[in-house]
């Protein structure tokens, strides 16, 4: 339900105008951090690294202010 979502720190940079920069700085810790703010159950770290590693594989980092825009989208599409 997208009127019940709210954005991590991480996601509401991501969204904005810098989300491009934002995107380009995030490292392991930011991404930690904003990680273990959503889940219910903590993920273990293994997991939690495999995941960075799937993010920054082939310079994927500057896709993900692309890639958040699907939060717009689906308050759109609701």
């Amino acid at each position: 339900f997208p009127e019940t979502h709210k954005p991590v720190l991480l996601q509401k940079l991501l969204l904005s105008p810098i989300g491009s920069l934002v995107s380009r700085l995030a490292n392991y810790k930011s991404f930690k951090r904003n990680f273990d703010n959503i889940c219910a159950t903590p993920l273990a770290e293994k997991e939690l690294k495999e995941l960075w590693q799937l993010i920054a594989y082939k310079q994927g980092k500057p896709v993900m202010s692309k890639l958040i825009y699907y939060i717009t989208e689906r308050k759109l599409h609701r």
